[in-house]
């Protein structure tokens, strides 16, 4: 039942800036578990290779008077994926910093990605997980600075949450959260509460004490609990990132384009990119 999938997209990825250095040793290889700001699934995923990424530069200029822009975004995103809520911040300052010059409104739809479907109802240790996933054990420990200094700069905290996730449990019941919160128009806060709930306060994300705890807190209407305890949107969760699979090599994947162009290609932009890599795509699409 997805009508959010582009018919079509355009990479634009090696025109734009990486919001991050790469640092030497972490997650090189393909098939590795993060990379400059991309979670990637296991290194046996059918899924296409990322597309390298360039070195930082300095932020264009935005164009004087912009015109008016109405943007449909879809984000592909995993709740177990951090770099997922970096790259929501990012966008969101994008926007706060558009609407300084001129008019911006954005539609925005999350759609699911799971970087692990199979894992267990009772989950997996760290360690043995990226062991199994992507050929090494240290791949968390070497991926830490970079994560905790990129939530540094735009208000995150994952201290706590690298130093006391020790288990990775299945985020089905998160996304179906989500698709819950959708039909209510709370969709994005609903996502938001999530990242909150697992990365600060390190709740688990297959809990349905601790997913009714955010649920309450966005102001879910409804039985929540007998939602969460019964397999109801699951198998469609399921079918909708199967489809976006092929748009996506890891996550985040933002999909942006023209409201006022439905059939006109959607720009695709990987990683948790910083503000400036987001207005270039508004001036881009503003100029098409």
């Amino acid at each position: 039942e997805n009508h959010l999938i582009p018919p079509v997209q355009e990479e634009v990825n090696n025109s734009l800036t990486s919001p991050f250095e790469r640092v030497p040793g972490i997650m090189e290889k393909q098939g590795s578990a993060c990379d400059n700001g991309v979670c990637l699934p296991g290194a046996n995923s059918s899924n296409p290779s990322p597309v390298p990424i360039p070195a930082a530069q300095s932020p264009p200029n935005p164009p004087p008077s912009a015109p008016a822009l109405a943007l449909e975004i879809e984000i592909i995103s995993d709740t177990m994926c951090p770099w997922c809520w970096v790259g929501k911040r990012s966008l969101e300052k994008a926007l706060t910093l558009r609407r300084e010059s001129s008019a911006i409104t954005a539609d925005v739809t999350w759609l699911p990605f799971f970087l692990d479907k199979d894992l267990p109802d009772d989950g997996k240790p760290v360690r043995e997980y990226y062991l199994g996933h992507y050929g090494d054990a240290d791949v968390g420990d070497r991926m830490k600075p970079q994560l905790v200094a990129a939530g540094r700069r735009c208000g995150i905290d994952f201290e706590g949450f690298c130093e006391k996730t020790t288990t990775f449990r299945p985020t089905i019941r998160s996304h179906r959260l989500v698709e819950f919160a959708k039909r209510q128009g709370k969709q994005d806060d609903m996502v938001e509460a999530l990242f909150r709930l697992y990365y600060e306060e390190c709740g688990h994300l297959n809990s349905v004490e601790h997913l009714c705890a955010a649920a309450g807190r966005v102001g879910l209407e409804g039985n929540v609990r007998a939602y969460l305890e019964s397999d109801e949107d699951e198998e469609a969760v399921f079918r909708v990132a199967r489809e976006v699979k092929h748009l996506a090599s890891g996550v985040p994947t933002f999909l942006i384009s023209r409201k006022d162009r439905p059939d006109a290609k959607a720009v695709s932009l990987n990683g948790a990119r910083p503000p400036e890599a987001f207005l270039r795509v508004f001036d881009l699409l503003a100029s098409s």
